[in-house]
């Protein structure tokens, strides 16, 4: 799964740069953030890349499932091994030929400009990928800066069929005279 593919299918997922701390009896493991916070990663993870303990890893995290936060504040979706000194960089990949904010203010003169779009329509307009565009969206919304609204072809769909984005709450309504 690429970096972009988490960040869209997963909300609220992170990178963190974590060393592990503990292996346990059953092979899974637990990691430390640089900040301290716990990372549970399964044994499922650990086998695949025959993890050790004080290896440095960058890890894809998501919070941990309510009843284990309290002790363990994020789980790994995906782990990478990384050198004692690599740079990494946590900030999500930058849209090719443009910068993330140059790409929300595209975004956001667009819902000015034309009222809700889809993602898709948003990412034709601002020339970037599905995913990219996605994901600034994502981190607009999560930061009250744009309004979302999931539309479901079915009842009891387990995702919605298309989401649509706007600057305000009131731009979803319809004046119908």
């Amino acid at each position: 799964m690429t970096e972009q593919e988490i960040f869209t299918k997963f909300e609220g997922a992170q990178k963190k740069v974590c060393f592990i701390d503990n292996l346990t009896y059953a092979n899974s493991a637990f990691a430390a953030t640089t900040d301290g916070d716990a990372v549970f990663i399964n044994s499922r993870i650990v086998d695949a890349l025959s993890l050790k303990e004080g290896e440095r890893l960058l890890c894809y995290v998501l919070p941990n499932y309510e009843d284990k936060r309290s002790s363990c504040k994020f789980r790994a979706l995906k782990v990478e091994r990384i050198g004692e000194n690599q740079h990494v960089d946590l900030s999500p990949s930058e849209p090719q030929g443009q910068s993330y904010f140059e790409a929300e203010v595209k975004i956001l003169e667009a819902l000015d400009e034309q009222g809700p779009l889809t993602t898709s329509d948003l990412a034709e307009i601002i020339e970037v990928d599905s995913t990219t565009t996605s994901n600034i969206c994502r981190a607009l919304h999560r930061t009250g800066n744009i309004c979302r609204a999931d539309v479901y072809r079915q009842a009891g769909q387990g995702r919605a069929s298309l989401v649509v984005w706007a600057k305000h709450p009131s731009d979803f309504s319809l004046d119908i005279e």
